[in-house]
């Protein structure tokens, strides 16, 4: 039972390594797209980022170079 988990936990560590090597493209943030000098209004009106992240009103989440969102608070940051 000890060298089955053994070469599990390698295998999974195998893989965890190889994902890290890869670089990670996201698409949720556009580099391009974000303006830290656009003029929002501080009204509450949360979105849920495709980041994870809430942002207080749609202006605030384009600001960020967000590129898609949801209406409402991210689960867990209401």
């Amino acid at each position: 039972m000890k060298k089955i988990l053994s070469a599990a936990l390698a295998l999974s560590l195998a893989g965890l390594s190889a994902c890290a090597n890869k670089p990670q493209q996201s698409t949720c943030i556009d580099p391009a797209k974000v303006n830290p000098d656009a003029i929002c209004t501080m009204q509450y009106e949360p979105v849920c980022g495709c980041d994870g992240q809430t942002y207080s009103n749609p202006c605030m989440a384009e600001k960020a170079g967000v590129t898609s969102y949801t209406q409402g608070a991210c689960a867990g940051q209401e």
